[in-house]
Protein backbone atom coordinates (compact mmCIF):
# COMPACT_ATOMS: atom_id res chain seq x y z
CA UNK A 1 0.00 0.00 0.00
CA UNK A 2 1.92 3.36 -0.82
CA UNK A 3 0.98 6.75 0.10
CA UNK A 4 -1.44 7.90 -2.10
CA UNK A 5 -4.22 5.17 -1.41
CA UNK A 6 -4.10 7.07 1.70
CA UNK A 7 -5.96 9.79 -0.28
CA UNK A 8 -7.65 7.77 -2.90
CA UNK A 9 -8.29 4.15 -3.79
CA UNK A 10 -5.76 2.54 -6.53
CA UNK A 11 -8.51 2.36 -8.69
CA UNK A 12 -9.28 5.98 -8.99
CA UNK A 13 -5.55 6.56 -9.08
CA UNK A 14 -5.58 4.05 -11.79
CA UNK A 15 -8.57 5.87 -13.96
CA UNK A 16 -7.06 9.48 -13.21
CA UNK A 17 -4.01 8.80 -14.83
CA UNK A 18 -6.04 7.49 -17.37
CA UNK A 19 -7.96 9.96 -18.00
CA UNK A 20 -5.05 12.41 -18.20
CA UNK A 21 -3.00 10.22 -20.64
CA UNK A 22 -6.34 10.29 -22.84
CA UNK A 23 -6.96 13.74 -22.44
CA UNK A 24 -3.55 15.68 -22.13
CA UNK A 25 -1.76 13.59 -24.12
CA UNK A 26 1.60 11.57 -22.94
CA UNK A 27 4.23 13.18 -21.03
CA UNK A 28 7.18 11.91 -22.86
CA UNK A 29 6.18 13.80 -25.96
CA UNK A 30 6.31 17.28 -23.64
CA UNK A 31 9.32 19.48 -21.88
CA UNK A 32 9.29 19.14 -17.85
CA UNK A 33 7.87 21.75 -16.39
CA UNK A 34 11.15 22.47 -14.39
CA UNK A 35 13.16 22.28 -17.49
CA UNK A 36 17.31 22.90 -16.90
CA UNK A 37 20.24 21.24 -16.76
CA UNK A 38 19.94 18.90 -14.16
CA UNK A 39 16.84 17.20 -16.10
CA UNK A 40 17.65 13.81 -16.87
CA UNK A 41 15.65 10.65 -18.40
CA UNK A 42 12.10 10.12 -18.97
CA UNK A 43 8.87 12.57 -18.51
CA UNK A 44 6.58 11.69 -16.49
CA UNK A 45 2.90 13.10 -15.23
CA UNK A 46 3.61 14.10 -12.07
CA UNK A 47 0.59 15.36 -9.18
CA UNK A 48 0.63 18.91 -8.48
CA UNK A 49 -0.88 18.76 -4.91
CA UNK A 50 -0.35 15.45 -3.99
CA UNK A 51 -4.01 15.12 -3.26
CA UNK A 52 -4.98 13.71 -6.92
CA UNK A 53 -7.72 16.25 -7.67
CA UNK A 54 -8.22 16.37 -11.54
CA UNK A 55 -6.55 16.16 -14.53
CA UNK A 56 -5.61 19.54 -14.32
CA UNK A 57 -3.55 18.72 -10.76
CA UNK A 58 -0.77 17.02 -12.95
CA UNK A 59 2.34 18.43 -14.87
CA UNK A 60 4.98 17.05 -16.78
CA UNK A 61 8.27 16.01 -14.88
CA UNK A 62 11.37 14.35 -15.76
CA UNK A 63 12.30 11.57 -13.30
CA UNK A 64 15.18 13.43 -11.45
CA UNK A 65 12.39 16.48 -10.99
CA UNK A 66 9.80 14.27 -9.59
CA UNK A 67 11.70 12.68 -7.20
CA UNK A 68 12.82 15.90 -5.85
CA UNK A 69 8.65 17.18 -6.23
CA UNK A 70 7.60 14.08 -4.11
CA UNK A 71 10.25 14.17 -1.36
CA UNK A 72 8.64 15.92 1.55
CA UNK A 73 9.36 15.38 5.03
CA UNK A 74 6.09 13.44 4.78
CA UNK A 75 6.98 11.02 1.92
CA UNK A 76 10.56 9.97 3.48
CA UNK A 77 8.33 9.58 6.89
CA UNK A 78 6.39 7.00 5.04
CA UNK A 79 9.13 5.74 3.01
CA UNK A 80 10.95 4.71 6.08
CA UNK A 81 8.20 3.31 7.88
CA UNK A 82 7.19 0.96 4.53
CA UNK A 83 11.51 -0.10 3.90
CA UNK A 84 11.32 2.17 0.85
CA UNK A 85 13.91 4.39 2.12
CA UNK A 86 16.32 3.05 -0.36
CA UNK A 87 17.10 6.21 -2.47
CA UNK A 88 16.03 8.65 0.05
CA UNK A 89 17.84 7.44 2.94
CA UNK A 90 20.71 10.33 2.20
CA UNK A 91 20.89 13.11 4.43
CA UNK A 92 20.72 16.55 2.85
CA UNK A 93 24.48 16.86 4.22
CA UNK A 94 25.30 14.26 1.82
CA UNK A 95 22.58 15.28 -0.67
CA UNK A 96 24.00 19.06 -0.91
CA UNK A 97 28.26 16.98 -1.27
CA UNK A 98 26.91 15.16 -4.33
CA UNK A 99 25.06 18.32 -5.90
CA UNK A 100 21.79 19.18 -7.10
CA UNK A 101 19.58 16.29 -6.96
CA UNK A 102 22.81 13.95 -7.34
CA UNK A 103 23.18 14.21 -10.49
CA UNK A 104 26.67 14.03 -12.48
CA UNK A 105 27.72 16.98 -14.13
CA UNK A 106 29.34 15.92 -17.34
CA UNK A 107 31.59 17.72 -19.46
CA UNK A 108 30.48 18.54 -23.31
CA UNK A 109 32.95 16.54 -24.53
CA UNK A 110 31.57 13.45 -22.71
CA UNK A 111 28.27 14.28 -23.64
CA UNK A 112 29.35 14.70 -27.68
CA UNK A 113 31.08 11.06 -26.88
CA UNK A 114 27.80 9.61 -25.66
CA UNK A 115 25.78 11.14 -28.22
CA UNK A 116 28.03 9.53 -30.98
CA UNK A 117 28.17 6.64 -29.40
CA UNK A 118 24.55 6.17 -29.29
CA UNK A 119 24.07 7.31 -32.69
CA UNK A 120 26.61 4.72 -33.69
CA UNK A 121 24.45 1.98 -32.38
CA UNK A 122 21.14 3.48 -33.15
CA UNK A 123 22.21 3.63 -37.16
CA UNK A 124 25.09 0.87 -37.80
CA UNK A 125 25.29 -1.93 -34.94
CA UNK A 126 21.45 -2.33 -34.92
CA UNK A 127 21.07 -2.49 -38.67
CA UNK A 128 24.33 -4.63 -38.29
CA UNK A 129 26.05 -2.45 -40.85
CA UNK A 130 29.62 -0.49 -41.17
CA UNK A 131 30.01 2.40 -43.25
CA UNK A 132 33.80 3.64 -43.62
CA UNK A 133 33.08 7.17 -43.22
CA UNK A 134 31.85 6.17 -39.45
CA UNK A 135 35.06 7.08 -37.19
CA UNK A 136 33.40 4.43 -34.38
CA UNK A 137 32.69 1.21 -37.46
CA UNK A 138 36.25 1.78 -38.80
CA UNK A 139 37.36 1.22 -34.63
CA UNK A 140 35.13 -1.68 -34.67
CA UNK A 141 36.32 -3.25 -38.21
CA UNK A 142 40.60 -3.62 -37.17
Amino acid sequence: MTKRFDVISEKEYLALHYQVRKLRGRARYLQCAHADKTCLSYIVWANISHLYLDVDDFMPLCRSHHRRHDDTIEWRSYASAAGRAGALALTDEQRSALGHAGAVAHTSEQQAKAARSANHNRWHVRRGTTSPSCILCIGLST
